[in-house]
């Protein structure tokens, strides 16, 4: 018989304890400040989770994490529960799922520490951009990747260039793309329309492949010309949302 009685007039108290806790398993009623701007998080006070198998909850005071500094520019980081230090810390380490834990958790000696959010650090080391909650049944991720120099116009540029995602094609799920023009005074989709009763795209993501992505500008258009050819200079911002 597969069916147990746990509960009632002689029921074992180790037992309903283990099913108690079994019921919190990747629990992450977890709340950071700042969620919507690009300033540095707390975790506020209430929040729960599950870690390992073992739950706690932020009690009298907003916990701060550490480790910002030693992220590198322009790099996703995450927010992890240090299960050996007990707190809370950043890593720009990326996670793996863990389906008997239900979360995503480290690897090696970090195997017992919970991630909860994903972040990216810009290019000046002050802003945390891009902050992404990595719930117990979330396995999406988001990537930011500087486009680097691209000289858009046809008279001294090119139309395309390459972007290392790191990932493999079949990951990716979606990929959108911020144009900057140069003096960084406006900022545009690659897939702008020339007007506003013009809709036809101005460039677009060409082809998806391992590792690799590339992106096309169309020749006559929006970004074919003067204010968009200088070098030096990082030309935008690749988002890439993909499944680990």
């Amino acid at each position: 018989m597969a069916i147990e009685q746990i509960s009632g007039a002689a029921f074992d108290y180790d037992e309903m304890k283990a099913e108690i806790q079994g019921t919190y398993v990747g629990k992450a009623d977890i709340t950071i400040s700042e969620f919507d701007s690009t300033a540095a998080p707390d975790v506020k006070v209430g929040s729960k989770f599950e870690v390992s198998g073992a739950l706690f909850k932020v009690l009298t005071a907003d916990e701060t994490p550490t480790g910002y500094a030693g992220i590198s520019s322009s790099t996703t980081f995450y927010l992890v529960y240090d299960s050996s230090g007990e707190a809370f810390v950043y890593t720009e380490v990326a996670p793996t799922w863990n389906d008997a834990l239900q979360g995503w958790y480290g690897t090696g000696g970090e195997a017992n520490d919970r991630y909860f959010f994903s972040m990216y650090k810009d290019s000046g080391d002050t802003l945390y951009e891009n902050k992404s909650f990595l719930g117990s049944i979330n396995r999406v991720l988001t990537k930011v990747i500087a486009i680097g120099d691209w000289d858009m116009s046809a008279a001294t540029g090119t139309s395309f260039v390459t972007i290392t995602s790191g990932l493999a094609q079949e990951k990716v799920l979606n990929v959108s793309v911020m144009i900057i023009q140069d003096g960084s005074t406006n900022i545009r989709p690659l897939d702008v329309g020339k007007t506003a009763t013009d809709t036809e795209r101005q460039g677009f993501v060409e082809v998806i492949t391992d590792d690799s992505i590339n992106l096309l500008r169309l020749t006559g258009g929006t970004f074919d010309g003067a204010l968009y050819n200088a070098t030096s200079f990082n030309r935008g911002w690749v988002t890439i949302t993909y499944v680990v």
